[in-house]
C-alpha cells in the first residue's frame, strides 16, 4: 500500500509524547510526534543513556576549546584596535609588532578551531556509538527485532530508520547544539562585560533591551521545528522503506514489467517529502527575514548609536581624544559589539536547532522506551481463558504435548481451540489447511514468538527445535558459517565436530561439490550467497544446516518447493533416520506418505481441527 493510501489516528501515549497509529494493510504501526513542554525532559533521558566517561571527557575538552576561542576573539579585537591606533599615529614599528603578534595568534587560532571541530565530531561519533550499542542490545532482547516490527499494535514504523539514521542525526545535532550554545552564552557574558567597561553600563543595557524586543518578535514567527523535524524523519523513513521493498522484490517486478506502478509508489512517497520541505522553507523564509532584520541589521543600527554616544557626550573625556585613539576605540568596540550581536544571533539560531533536536530526541527516546517495554497483546483472550479455568502454562519436556491449547493471531482471531495432541520423538506430523489459515502460527506460539493464550504446552528446550521457513533465509559469512549458523566455529569444535562433518552434511543435502556463481566454493569461501545460490540450492542449504544441528524436532514450513521429488524423499528419510520428529507444513498430498499423522485446520470461527492417523487412513484405502 502506498503512503497516499494510508490513514493515521492519534491515541494517548506516555506523558511527554503522543503516538500516531498508522493504519496499513498489515495492521497499525506506531509513530512518535513531539509534544510541547517536554523537550528538556526527553533530551535528558536520551543523554543519560548516551553519556558515559568517554563522552564526558569529550564534553570537557570541547568546553575548554570553546572558552579558549572566546578569549582569542577578545585578544584579536584588542590587537586590531591597537594596530589601527598605531597606523593612524604612523608608528610603523608598533604597527609591525602588532602584525607580528597577530600572525602568531593565527596559528593558535587555527589549532583551537581544529581542536573544536575534532571534539565536536568525536562527541557526535561516541554518542552515536553508545546509543547504537544500547539500542542493539535492546533490539535483540526478548526477540524485539521480531516483535517490534511484526507483532501488536505498537509496531514501529521503519525501525531501521530509527536506529541507523535518527540516532546518527540526534548525535550530530546534540554535539553541534552544545558546541554552538556554550560559545554564545560565554561570548554574551564576556562581550557584555567588555562593552560595559568601554562605553558604560548604558551600552550592554541598550543592546539587551533591543534583543529582548527582538526575541519577543521572533517568538511569534518561529516555526515548530521539533514537530517538523520529527515529521521529516518519518517521511524519509517511509521513502527509504519503499526503495528497500523494490530492491527486495526487484526480480518479480522485472518479470511482471511492473515499472510503472512501482515508479508511481516511489514518486508518491517522495512527493510527501517535497511538499513537507517546501512548507518548511516557506515558514523558514518568513522567520529568517524577520529574525535577520531585528537581530542583525537593526541591531547594528542600535549598536552604532551606542558606539557614537560616549564620544558625542564626552563620556570620560572621550570627546577630546585624538583621532587615532578614537579609531582604536571604534574598532575595538565595534569588534566587541559584533561579537555580542553574533552571540545573540547564534542563540536565536539555536532555537531552530533545539527544535530539530527536540524532534529527534522524541523519536530516539520513543525507540528506547518501545524496546524496553512492549505493549502486551491478546490480554482479553488470555484473561478469558484464565476465567474459564484454562490458564496459559508452559513446561519444558522431552516430549512435545499440547493440552487444551488455544492458538490466536496477534489481532485476536482464533485459529485453534483446545488443541490436545502428543508428538513423541520420531513422530512425523503433516499440517494441512487452506491458504492463510495460520498453519505456521502453532510454531510461533511453540517457539515463543507469539504468546500462549490458554492451555498447557510441554515443549523441548529451544535448542532441540529447528525451524525451516518457506522464506529462503541465507546468513552472511563463509560457507562454513552458513552451515553451522547460528553457532560459531569454536562452538562447533567444542562439540567435537570438524570440517569433515560439514562435508558429510553437504553430501546428505545433495550439495556435495556444488557450483554457484561460476565457482565451486570451499568451506572458507565467502560469497554473496543470497544471490549466488539458486532457490533450490538455498532450500538444500537450509537442510544441510538442519542435518548439522540434528534437533529433536524439525519444523519444515513449505521448504521443499524448489527441490526435486527424489531428493525431497531422500531428505525426509534422512531426517527420520536421525531420529528427528518432523512437522511439515505443505499442500503436497504425496508427502503424506512420509508422515504418521495429519493435523488439519478447518479454518472456521470455532477454531476446530482434526487429528488424522495417516497409517490407518492408508490401510483403509488399501
Amino acid at each position: 500500500m502506498s503512503i497516499s493510501g494510508s490513514a493515521t489516528r492519534l491515541k494517548k501515549g506516555k506523558k511527554g509524547t503522543k503516538t500516531e497509529e498508522k493504519k496499513t494493510g498489515r495492521g497499525t504501526t506506531k509513530q512518535l510526534t513531539v509534544k510541547r513542554g517536554t523537550f528538556l525532559k526527553t533530551l535528558l533521558k536520551v543523554l543519560v543513556r548516551g553519556m558515559g566517561t568517554r563522552e564526558w571527557l569529550n564534553l570537557i575538552t570541547l568546553s575548554g576549546s570553546l572558552l579558549a576561542r572566546t578569549y582569542l576573539s577578545l585578544w584579536i579585537a584588542s590587537n586590531m584596535g591597537d594596530s589601527i591606533q598605531h597606523f593612524c599615529n604612523k608608528d610603523w614599528r608598533k604597527v609591525a609588532g602588532s602584525i607580528n603578534q597577530f600572525a602568531k595568534s593565527t596559528v593558535m587560532a587555527a589549532g583551537v578551531n581544529a581542536l573544536l571541530k575534532l571534539c565536536t565530531d568525536l562527541l557526535a561519533t561516541n554518542l552515536r556509538s553508545t546509543l547504537t550499542r544500547k539500542a542493539h542490545a535492546l533490539y535483540f532482547e526478548r526477540m524485539n527485532y521480531y516483535t517490534a516490527n511484526k507483532v501488536g499494535n505498537d509496531k514501529f514504523e521503519c525501525t531501521d530508520q530509527l536506529i541507523a539514521e535518527d540516532i546518527s542525526q540526534f548525535s550530530v545535532c546534540a554535539a553541534e547544539v552544545y558546541s554552538q550554545s556554550l560559545k554564545p552564552v560565554v561570548d554574551f557574558a564576556i562581550f557584555s562585560l567588555q562593552l560595559g567597561t568601554k562605553i558604560g553600563p548604558e551600552g550592554p543595557l541598550g543592546m539587551w533591551t533591543w534583543f529582548f524586543v527582538a526575541a519577543a518578535i521572533s517568538a511569534r514567527v518561529l516555526p515548530p521545528y521539533g514537530r517538523l523535524a520529527a515529521e521529516e524523519q518519518a517521511l524519509e523513513g517511509r521513502f527509504r522503506s519503499k526503495h528497500a521493498e523494490l530492491i527486495h522484490n526487484g526480480e518479480m517486478v522485472a518479470f511482471m514489467r511492473g515499472e510503472k506502478p512501482e515508479l508511481s509508489v516511489l514518486t508518491k512517497a517522495f512527493k510527501f517529502i517535497r511538499q513537507h520541505s517546501l512548507g518548511v522553507l516557506k515558514k523558514k523564509f518568513i522567520s529568517d527575514f524577520i529574525q535577520g532584520y531585528t537581530n542583525k541589521y537593526f541591531a547594528s543600527v542600535v549598536g552604532f548609536s551606542l558606539i557614537a554616544r560616549p564620544v558625542y557626550i564626552n563620556y570620560n573625556g572621550m570627546g577630546e581624544w585624538k583621532p587615532g585613539k578614537i579609531a582604536s576605540y571604534y574598532v575595538q568596540t565595534r569588534q566587541t559589539l559584533e561579537g555580542l550581536a553574533t552571540a545573540v544571533l547564534a542563540l536565536f539560531e539555536l532555537q531552530k536547532r533545539f527544535g530539530r533536536l527536540g524532534g529527534l530526541s522524541a523519536r530516539v527516546e520513543g525507540l528506547f522506551e518501545g524496546l524496553e517495554k512492549r505493549d502486551p497483546i491478546l490480554v482479553k483472550e488470555t484473561q478469558k481463558c484464565v476465567e474459564e479455568g484454562n490458564p496459559p502454562i508452559r513446561h519444558e519436556s522431552d516430549t512435545l504435548r499440547f493440552e487444551k491449547v488455544d492458538i490466536y493471531k496477534p489481532d485476536g482471531v482464533l485459529l485453534l481451540k483446545h488443541l490436545t495432541i502428543e508428538v513423541p520423538r520420531g513422530t512425523r506430523v503433516m499440517i494441512t489447511g487452506d491458504n492463510g489459515c495460520g498453519k505456521s502460527s502453532l510454531f510461533r506460539v511453540m517457539c515463543g514468538l507469539w504468546p500462549l493464550v490458554g492451555g498447557t504446552l510441554y515443549t523441548p528446550n529451544p535448542k532441540n527445535v529447528y525451524f525451516l521457513s518457506q522464506v529462503n533465509f541465507v546468513p552472511v559469512g563463509s560457507l562454513r558459517d552458513i552451515i553451522i549458523y547460528p553457532e560459531e566455529v569454536n562452538t562447533m569444535h567444542a562439540k567435537g565436530m570438524s570440517d569433515d562433518d560439514l562435508r558429510r552434511v553437504l553430501k546428505w543435502a545433495h550439495l556435495e561439490g556444488f557450483k554457484c556463481d561460476g565457482v565451486y566454493p570451499s568451506l572458507d569461501d565467502t560469497l554473496e550467497w543470497n544471490t549466488a545460490l539458486s532457490p533450490g540450492q538455498k532450500q538444500r542449504m537450509a537442510f544441510a544446516r538442519l542435518l548439522y544441528h540434528q534437533p529433536t524436532y524439525a519444523i519444515l514450513d513449505e521448504c521443499t518447493n524448489g527441490i526435486a521429488p527424489a531428493i525431497e524423499k531422500d531428505l525426509y528419510e534422512r531426517c527420520s533416520s536421525l531420529g528427528m520428529s518432523i512437522f511439515s507444513i505443505s499442500h503436497k498430498n504425496e508427502l503424506k506418505l512420509f508422515h504418521d499423522f495429519e493435523l488439519h485446520y478447518n479454518a472456521d470461527e470455532a477454531g476446530t481441527w482434526e487429528w488424522i492417523d495417516l497409517k490407518k487412513a492408508t490401510n483403509r484405502k488399501d
